[in-house]
């Protein structure tokens, strides 16, 4: 047996590389390299265990997220083990364990670290094998689970936009869009949908796909549609087929459902940043703004889950960049949009912030650290960008919270008056808009920085709102104020912003214009003509177009030479009859056809009545010096054709005047009547507001109340039905475990022969162990008898030694008597022999 064991660790330590020199991470990826490459070559039993014990250390290896991120494509053993991930997959003889392991270690990867993701989806082209792995558990019926862990790897690599779409993907969509329309709806439906979500967005190829799929038509009739507003360009609403979306009872479960995901994922995975762009979306339409934060707001935490979303989002929105990475998304930014929509339907409708979950003082901390920002910048253009928006996104927290009483009471100190101040002069001082829009048009040659136009700005117009808040409880917020309004440096910004912002920064640029309009001595001629040198290109354009027809080459290429442009950035003509019959037909087509006061282009209007009153000033000021000089020239006519000409050039001169004023008095007019459609504006849609929040409480109190009944009702129908369907359910299940153990039975009868031989072969061994183990008892028994006789033999052999000392010492004394005696005797001898000599001798 030892020696067995020894011959085993001997084996495995020759497929060992050597680890002297390689870290932990190395180790495992050279091993599963060595193991991947032997398995292609021979796909034998061996290899194919070799294999998943490879598969089983990286598992366990990318389980830790901060690992995975770490991973790069440098790493050449990592890259080749990759290589060898479709032609495993697409292999026949690839076992369903081994390919198990496949998808959890692939999208633990994909899921957490992008670059490798992209190849994975593009150079790697992953997705057709994993696709081939699809139809196969669909043909084997290999039970959700696999298709699951399929789908779910699907899903990850999709999200990129580099993904070649071949052969595999018509089979693919049709697939995705008949699961998504199936009934029951299965398990895997949101994979389905995400899955298709990701191929719409990241290629036309898969949207013209997906319109000619048979299952199109009734697909069709299940998704919310987003378009765009026909009455505000750029403006997303809903569609025809999502009008109805609150009506729906599921639709504020469904959102509170994906809200609370975002308690239990990782906010740095991609995932979280899906969750957050899809709430976002919904803030951005304005029927879906309130019901959707309430459904948010609404969900309470319970026994299982005691974090709420809004807890979640907070804490989210409270982490700083180095948490993500250099790879991941930041989604802090996203968290704090979210976050200001939801405070804000929180505090405004009673002017404080209910109990929340969430500490004044976590919020007052986080506006702190948005607004330090500023202060720091590093050198790269992402964490530039995301520093300013997350100053931008600081203040608008700040001016929803200072609408609550004990949140202003902080926010007073936080934003200071002089802190507001250093951000107003670093925008001032900084963003290059200024100096942008007071040159003339012809030298504005540089192309702005969109970090610094689009986001900087967007600091200014919320730093108004909050001191138009706080100048009401603080003077020196006041005196801030003020000075704000005052600086005429806030013009660009404004211009700016009307001209080149999108809808919500347009709309703050106004609203910022009626606070400015309260100082009276703010240059709105000023705004004006910058709105007008931004848009004076495209209104030229549209202004030649009009009269293009009737224009020979060579009064174009004439006009063209003497255009000039003012030091205001005015478009002047020097062909006055050419540009006012232009300006005639313009103003003519907005007074017949009308004008929509929420279309951005309403400055062009204002822009069009200005230059006529110029050209009409103009007209005015020639005819009067005509007329100073036909009074002060000499008379070389007859009185009667000087007065006639005198008279004519006054009437020409009042009839100009009198449409001057006519002019003048439309702009006016215009002017009230767009600032009280404003009025009326906002009132209806405060009013529309107000009942769309009525009516979705009482569509979501009826949803309610027609659920609890018909739950009342169908109580003992539907137990039945579920305990039919489980039933079902588990038969089936149990049929496809039969089936499956069957089939790998009748495959594998010559294994499980040489198993069962190996079997009888371990009891025999066993009962020989058994047998050889008593031997070896009673042989030890025997032993330690002998031990105890031999320890016996060896006290009685020193007894006997020391006897036997004795009777040498007692034979040496006997054998010394006995040498004494025998010279005693030889004595005697002696003395007998004398005596008999003596007495043998003659007589005397």
């Amino acid at each position: 047996m030892e020696r067995s064991s020894f011959r085993t660790s001997q084996r495995f330590s020759r497929d060992r590389p050597p680890s002297t020199n390689l870290n932990e991470a190395d180790a495992i990826f050279t091993i599963a390299t060595t193991s991947a490459a032997r398995y292609v070559s021979d796909s034998s039993s061996d290899n194919t265990s070799r294999l998943d014990e490879a598969l089983n250390g990286m598992i366990r290896h990318v389980s830790d997220v901060e690992r995975v991120t770490r991973l790069s494509l440098k790493n050449r053993q990592l890259k080749e083990f990759l290589s060898y991930s479709p032609v495993i997959l697409n292999a026949s003889t690839t076992n369903i364990v081994t390919r198990s392991k496949f998808y959890r270690l692939l999208f633990s990867i994909a899921h957490h670290n992008i670059p490798i993701r992209r190849f994975m989806a593009g150079e790697l082209r992953l997705l057709g094998a994993v696709f081939s792995c699809l139809k196969a558990s669909l043909r084997e019926e290999l039970g959700p689970q696999n298709m699951i862990d399929i789908l779910r790897l699907l899903q990850v690599l999709s999200y990129e936009k580099n993904v070649p779409l071949e052969h595999w993907a018509n089979d693919l969509i049709s697939f995705l869009m008949q699961e998504v329309v199936r009934e029951p709806e299965p398990e895997w439906m949101p994979y389905c949908i995400a899955i298709l979500c990701n191929l719409a967005s990241a290629s036309k190829s898969a949207c013209k796909r997906i319109k000619i799929s048979t299952s199109y038509k009734k697909f069709s009739r299940q998704r919310l549609v987003v378009s765009e507003s026909p009455t505000t360009p750029g403006v997303p609403t809903l569609a025809s087929t999502g009008k109805n979306v609150l009506d729906y009872g599921f639709f504020i479960g469904s959102i509170q459902q994906t809200a609370r995901l975002l308690v239990v994922l990782d906010p740095r995975t991609e995932e979280s940043s899906k969750i957050y762009d899809l709430l976002l979306a919904f803030c951005s339409l304005q029927q879906l703004r309130v019901p959707v934060c309430q459904a948010i707001i609404r969900c309470q935490p319970t026994e299982t889950q005691l974090t709420t979303p809004l807890m979640a989002i907070a804490e989210t929105a409270s982490l700083p960049r180095s948490k993500f990475g250099e790879l991941a998304e930041n989604t802090t930014l996203k968290a704090l949009k979210l976050l200001t929509h939801l405070l804000k339907e929180c505090i405004e409708p009673h002017e404080q912030m209910p109990e929340i979950g969430i500490p004044r003082e976590q919020l007052h901390e986080l506006i702190a650290v948005c607004l330090d920002e500023k202060l720091e910048f590093g050198d790269e253009p992402s964490e530039f960008s995301d520093r300013i928006q997350k100053v931008q996104l600081g203040l608008r927290l700040a001016e929803v919270l200072s609408h609550d009483e004990q949140c202003r009471h902080h926010l007073l100190t936080i934003c200071s008056a002089h802190f507001c101040q250093q951000i107003a002069t670093w925008q001032f001082s900084k963003n290059p808009v200024v100096g942008h829009l007071t040159k003339p048009v012809k030298e504005r040659t540089e192309v702005l920085e969109p970090v610094w136009t689009v986001y900087g700005i967007g600091v200014i117009l919320e730093l108004c709102r909050l001191l138009a808040v706080l100048k009401d409880h603080s003077k020196v917020h006041k005196d801030q104020y003020w000075q704000l309004l005052k600086d005429e440096r806030i013009i660009p910004f404004l211009a700016y912003g009307i001209s080149y912002g999108d809808q919500e920064t347009v709309q703050q640029a106004f609203l910022t214009y009626s606070h400015c309009a309260q100082v009276p001595a703010f240059p709105s001629h000023l705004l004006a003509e910058m709105v007008a040198s931004c848009k004076s290109s495209i209104s030229t354009a549209s202004l030649s177009n009009l009269d293009s027809q009737k224009e020979t080459p060579e009064l174009r290429r004439r006009q063209t030479s003497e255009d000039r442009i003012s030091a205001s950035g005015e478009v002047m003509f020097s062909d006055e009859r050419s540009s006012q019959k232009a300006l005639d037909d313009l103003l003519r087509r907005f007074t017949l056809e009308g004008w929509p006061l929420k279309d951005a282009k309403t400055t062009e209007l204002f822009a069009a009545y200005d230059r006529k009153i110029q050209i009409i000033q103009l007209k005015e000021k020639e005819l009067e010096q005509q007329l100073e000089s036909a009074h002060n020239r000499p008379v070389h006519v007859s009185h009667d054709n000087d007065t006639a000409k005198i008279r004519e050039l006054k009437l020409e001169c009042e009839n100009l005047r009198d449409r001057n004023n006519q002019l003048a008095d439309q702009v006016t007019r215009g002017n009230l009547e767009m600032e009280k459609l404003k009025g009326e504006m906002k009132e209806v849609k405060m009013k529309s507001e107000t009942m769309e929040q009525s009516l979705g409480m009482c569509i979501s109190e009826k949803n309610a109340l027609k659920t609890q009944l018909s739950e009342a009702l169908g109580t003992t129908e539907r137990t039945a039905l579920n305990a039919q369907t489980e039933i079902s359910k588990l038969n089936s299940d149990l049929a496809q475990n039969v089936t499956r153990l069957e089939f790998f039975l009748n495959e594998n009868k010559e294994l499980k022969r040489d198993f069962e031989e190996k079997i009888v072969e371990c009891e025999v061994l066993k009962e020989h162990i058994s047998m050889a183990d008593q031997k070896i008892a009673a042989k030890e028994m025997e032993l330690k008898e002998a031990d105890n006789h031999l320890k016996l033999y060896e006290s009685r052999l020193s007894d006997r030694e020391s006897d036997l000392k004795s009777a040498h010492s007692e034979i040496d004394r006997i054998r010394k008597d006995l040498e004494s005696t025998k010279r005693s005797l030889q004595k005697l001898e002696q003395m007998r022999e004398a005596m008999l000599s003596l007495a043998s001798g003659p007589p005397s």
